[in-house]
């Protein structure tokens, strides 16, 4: 358990290991505050106005960082096993989710929102929720997909495309576009049927995905 936990430590240092993946994170961080700011600038808006946009823009981000995770278990001596920076890569998509709630949180009091006590805790267990799909997605995309620009296009243009696809099918596309029920959390819908939408979209884009590319790094090491 000890060098488990180690290992996802180690993961968690290569995901600020350089300057350009620092510069991911921190400029990720600092569009959330931007965006938050700019939002509450303008009256009327209440946490829940503030803090979609702000959360959505961080989720374009996430899977960047799982997808260099992943990168690196592609060096010829890379020896770390795959589960730690999977859970590294959702440990920093969930930090940069409660820090966007946060920031909303800031812009949202300063700007007299209304509603603040009977929304922030909603707000707050969705926005770091949220992030998990996308930093599931990215350890995927990093494993089956490269290099690391068409992998995060891809992360951006399949959901994306999916959602748009099943426009006609409202109904299923909250089972399967991580999009739709990420609107859902966001808009603090949080029911059971929206978590258990939320588990299955887990599950295929973040559990099967990573499951399959697990099994292909398997087949091509030596």
């Amino acid at each position: 358990m000890a060098s488990i936990g180690r290992s996802i430590v180690v993961a968690l240092r290569r995901s600020t290991g350089t300057r350009p993946r620092r510069g991911l994170i921190t400029g990720t961080a600092l569009l959330a505050a931007v965006i938050a700011a700019g939002i509450a600038t303008s009256p009327h808006h209440s946490l829940i106005d503030i803090a979609t946009p702000v959360l959505s823009v961080v989720s374009i981000f996430v899977p960047y960082v799982g997808i260099l995770l992943m990168s690196d278990l592609r060096r010829p001596e890379a020896t770390d096993p795959l589960g730690p920076s999977v859970v590294a890569a959702v440990l920093v998509g969930a930090a940069l989710g409660a820090f966007g709630v946060i920031v909303s949180l800031i812009a949202a009091a300063i700007a007299g929102s209304d509603g603040l006590s009977d929304t922030w805790v909603t707000v707050a267990i969705a926005g770091v929720v949220v992030q998990v799909v996308p930093a599931l997605l990215g350890t995927a995309a990093g494993l089956l997909l490269r290099p690391t620009f068409v992998a995060f296009l891809a992360t951006i243009v399949v959901p994306i495309g999916v959602w748009l696809l099943l426009a006609p099918l409202d109904g299923l596309r909250s089972w399967v576009a991580p999009y739709e029920v990420a609107r859902h959390l966001l808009a603090g819908q949080i029911s059971a049927i929206v978590w258990a939408q939320w588990l299955v979209v887990a599950v295929l884009w973040g559990g099967v995905l990573n499951a399959v590319g697990a099994r292909r790094r398997l087949a091509i090491e030596p």
